[in-house]
């Protein structure tokens, strides 16, 4: 899916290091309010579609976040525990990082080093 300045790209499913397959999604670009509703129906399309319980949303090449794309990431977080699944943060850059940490989010990110 894609928008004027942003993409959602569904990736592979994968192992993690526990053994749970993972399906993925990567963002690019930046997303805002007008990413917001494409955001959810994506992550909502990918908790509905994806064979795994796990779904990891990589934010490598995300550049910018407001609230409300993190709004629409909560949103995905809710409907993934309606279906007993989790939507976990992956790869945030500091900038990133710093956004969740300054709303009290930092939690919401993945550590790499405990995959």
């Amino acid at each position: 899916m894609d928008g004027d300045y942003f993409t959602i790209t569904p990736g592979p499913v994968t192992t993690g290091t526990d053994g749970v397959p993972e399906s993925h999604v990567a963002l690019t670009g930046e997303f805002d309010l007008n990413a917001r509703d494409i955001l959810r129906e994506a992550l909502v399309h990918l908790l509905d579609t994806a064979p795994s319980r796990r779904i990891i949303v990589d934010l490598t090449n995300v550049t910018f976040i407001d609230s409300e794309a993190i709004g629409a990431i909560l949103e995905g977080l809710i409907a993934a525990q309606k279906v007993s699944k989790t939507l976990q943060l992956a790869n945030a850059n500091r900038q990133i990082q710093r956004v969740f940490d300054v709303i009290g989010m930092n939690d919401l990110l993945r550590d790499p080093h405990h995959w």
